[in-house]
């Protein structure tokens, strides 16, 4: 019966391919998320930045217009640092899709080895079953060459 050496070093091989998987899965979640805050994010600024110009025209007041120029200023601020936050989940997805790659390919090494210890194995069991059954031939030829 073929019994693979590394077999549990491929099996840890593989549940790591899964965490990274799981982390790769986690990675593109979360920049998915900050691209909808930031798009949120951008869409306020626009609706801000019309209201404020609709109110200079509507109403001269200028406590009013400095509250919502702060207001805006504080969005753009708060957009800088979406922006940063997608920007990190960008790079953290592809750090986690490097890290996927390099975990597959390692797997891979370890089935390749897998598979061609399995055929030389193989191989071996056929020759060793021919041998014998050459052994068993050649005794029934010479049990039969004797009782003639």
């Amino acid at each position: 019966m073929f019994r693979f050496r590394f077999a549990r070093l491929l099996k840890y091989r593989l549940s790591i391919v899964d965490e990274r998987a799981r982390a790769v899965k986690e990675a593109a979640e979360f920049l998915a998320a900050a691209k909808r805050s930031e798009q949120e994010a951008l869409q306020q600024i626009v609706r801000l930045t019309r209201q404020c110009a609709q109110g200079r025209e509507q109403s001269p007041d200028a406590e009013r217009q400095r509250q919502q120029a702060n207001f805006l200023t504080a969005w753009r601020r708060d957009l800088d640092t979406l922006r940063q936050r997608r920007e990190e989940a960008a790079t953290t997805l592809a750090v986690a899709q490097e890290n996927l790659v390099a975990a597959y390919r390692d797997q891979e090494v370890l089935e390749q080895l897998e598979r061609r210890q399995r055929s030389t194995w193989e191989t071996e069991q056929r020759r060793r079953e021919r041998k014998l059954l050459d052994e068993i031939g050649s005794i029934r030829a010479a049990l039969k060459t004797e009782y003639r």
